[in-house]
């Protein structure tokens, strides 16, 4: 696509495309140092930045396998079809942890049950789900979402525990100088 263009304008755009990783990558640093110490307010700075280089350390590890940037975003929109239904029903009265974290392995397990109906072993439905040659890609997905809503519902339902949220919000302490 550069290769016809001249080239100052590929300079432009890999500078370009270094400042919105970089500021991708410091936006996930603050963002889990301030989880860090909104999370265990005695932390110091020192600490916070301890555990964000903790936890940043697999994304290196990844980073460093040089695997594909797109096979990378597939998996990671998988994790999040697979686990959206579940953290969104937590929102329903009747949704309990069980029927969330159910919800949510099942929903990772469907990612895989359209490549086992169509006769692969586990690894090859692995390989299909997470692969930009596995065409059409919408299998995956739909297994996820549907499996984990299913699942999110039936083990709610099943539990019968019902969640007042007002009672909830009751027992959450509201922010210094913030108001209810």
């Amino acid at each position: 696509m550069l290769a016809s263009a001249p080239p100052w304008l590929g300079l432009v755009v890999l500078v370009l495309g270094i400042a919105l990783v970089a500021s991708s990558v410091d936006t996930l640093e603050t963002g889990l140092a301030s989880l860090v110490t909104a999370e265990r307010p005695a932390t110091t700075l020192l600490g916070a930045r301890i555990a964000t280089v903790v936890l940043l350390a697999p994304a290196v590890a990844v980073a460093l396998q040089g695997y594909s940037v797109l096979r990378l975003f597939l998996i990671a929109d998988l994790l999040c079809a697979a686990t959206v239904v579940p953290a969104v029903a937590s929102l329903w009265p009747r949704a309990t942890t069980a029927g969330a974290l159910a919800g949510a392995v099942a929903g990772l397990l469907g990612t895989v049950v359209p490549g086992l109906l169509a006769g692969g072993d586990l690894g090859a439905a692995l390989a299909a789900a997470t692969s930009r040659g596995a065409v059409p890609t919408l299998p995956p997905f739909a297994g996820a979402l549907i499996v984990s809503a299913v699942t999110t519902v039936l083990v709610s339902l099943a539990g019968r525990e019902v969640t007042d949220l007002h009672a909830l919000g009751a027992r959450v302490a509201a922010l210094p100088g913030g108001t209810r």
